[in-house]
């Protein structure tokens, strides 16, 4: 972890740490819609013992959080194959705004995020 595709490059990054051992990773890249910065979603990484805890979903909620300081939506393009990461984007609440030939666009609106 992480994989070779990884953009080291992202520009905002999330890491989860237990005892020294990295098992969550959450990546952000900045783009525009309109004029307006955004936050687009571009890794969520977690190690197979960590997916689907709490623990994991309290991570991802405090990456929202933390954006929310600063930006009103979060964006993922997801491309229509990825069966389990469209699932994933709707359970935390994205909803889907526009679709291409073989992929769809979501928005998370931060402000129904509970929490500072």
């Amino acid at each position: 972890m992480p994989p070779e595709d990884f953009n080291f490059d992202a520009d905002i990054k999330y890491l989860y740490y237990e005892e020294d051992v990295l098992l969550g990773l959450i990546a952000y890249n900045l783009g525009k819609i309109g004029q307006e910065e955004t936050p687009l979603f571009i890794h969520v990484i977690l190690a197979p013992e960590f997916r689907r805890t709490k623990k994991a979903y309290k991570f991802l909620y405090y990456t929202f959080r933390d954006i929310k300081l600063k930006y009103k939506i979060i964006v993922a393009h997801i491309p229509n194959d990825r069966e389990q990461m469209i699932q994933f984007a709707l359970k935390v609440g994205f909803v889907m705004y526009s679709e291409a030939k073989d992929s769809k666009y979501y928005y998370l609106d931060l402000e129904k995020i509970k929490g500072e």
